[in-house]
């Protein structure tokens, strides 16, 4: 139950919402109208057009809603208190912390194993993603 809570607020993206507003409204209403012509429905139409074409802004959508979703410490650090439920960054940033007070390490040292733990995970995500990333970006700047 605690990491579908933790989910739920990331289906939200008001940021992707309007992503794919502005792809869908800039693509050509003859498409739909061909569609219609050719008898296909509502949800025909964006199954089998709109969808596929909007690869590029899914990409860009689905990298920067996962970079949110992974940085969110707050969220996370408030919902999770048992260690095998933590997420990454939760549990090494606690840790980071606690052994950082407790043995008299240096902070700093411990906050940039940390950050370069928490970059793998979206270095990774942006390396398989980057076709549609920069395709989306495109998109929206030739528009």
């Amino acid at each position: 139950p605690a990491m579908m809570s933790a989910a739920l607020p990331g289906v939200y993206f008001p940021i992707g919402i309007i992503f794919y507003k502005t792809f869908i409204e800039y693509l050509p209403i003859e498409l739909e109208e061909v569609a219609r012509l050719d008898g296909a429905g509502t949800l025909r139409i964006l199954w089998s057009i709109y969808l596929p074409m909007s690869a590029p802004v899914t990409g860009t959508v689905a990298i920067l809603a996962g970079m949110g979703f992974l940085t969110d410490y707050i969220w996370q650090s408030l919902l999770f208190r048992q260690p095998e439920e933590m997420t990454l960054i939760v549990g090494v940033l606690g840790q980071a912390f606690k052994q950082s007070s407790s043995y008299m390490i240096n902070p700093i040292g411990m906050k940039l194993a940390a950050g370069v733990l928490m970059f793998v995970p979206l270095f990774l995500i942006f390396v398989f993603a980057q076709k549609y990333f920069t395709e989306g970006i495109q998109t929206g700047s030739l528009r």
